[in-house]
């Protein structure tokens, strides 16, 4: 399990300074491989408590992510869990919610990573009060 969540965590590399790029790419590999987000939702159900790995592992991202955009630690980290947040979501909607018309899987799937993508750009723009600093993960 621990070889799993190792995975979680480094299967899409924070990228700091493009988090909605980031946001699309963890997408992608949570679609690919829900199971690790079940996983790692049920650790977090067992085990409530982050390790200090993890604690110091969130805090660095954070402190990265603060120091790209120059806002306050708290807010950076905000930024990063509504982020992470929105990603998981496909995942953790039933298939008949996130999918009402019963479009093709692949095509709905990315009609949402184009929305959480573009969520991401907008929340990080209104947060950093930099507009238009995070478009690299538009495409």
């Amino acid at each position: 399990m621990a070889d799993r969540l190792r995975v979680l965590a480094d299967v899409a590399p924070i990228t700091a300074d493009d988090l909605p790029g980031y946001a699309g790419a963890l997408f992608d590999a949570l679609v690919a491989d829900p199971g690790l987000q079940r996983l790692s939702q049920w650790r977090a159900l067992e085990f409530p408590e982050a390790s200090e790995a993890e604690i110091n592992s969130h805090i660095a991202k954070a402190t990265e992510i603060a120091a790209s955009y120059g806002i306050h630690l708290n807010l950076a980290t905000d930024l990063m869990m509504i982020t992470l947040g929105a990603v998981m979501a496909w995942n953790a909607t039933a298939e008949r919610i996130r999918n009402p018309l019963g479009e093709p899987v692949d095509q709905r799937a990315a009609a949402h990573r184009q929305a959480v993508v573009t969520a991401v750009t907008a929340l990080t723009d209104a947060l950093t009060a930099r507009p238009g600093t995070s478009k690299k993960g538009a495409s």
